[in-house]
């Protein structure tokens, strides 16, 4: 999950405003996070206290195989 939070971060900041180069870049907020998890699973547990307790840049949202 660190290798992927370091990842997310360093795209939002080569191709985010303010830090991007490009002068058409778009704003951190417009940029989101989708995590797939699967319902009531460890995994789902444990990605969501990993992201309670470490800063994630930009918006992050859970989805499940339950949310059609």
């Amino acid at each position: 999950m660190e290798t992927t939070r370091r990842g997310i971060k360093e795209f939002l900041l080569k191709y985010s405003a303010p830090t991007s180069m490009s002068a058409k870049a778009k704003p951190t907020d417009n940029f989101t996070t989708v995590i797939s998890l699967h319902k009531g699973s460890n995994g789902e547990q444990a990605a969501r206290e990993y992201l309670a307790k470490n800063e994630f840049h930009g918006k992050v949202i859970f989805v499940s195989d339950e949310d059609n």
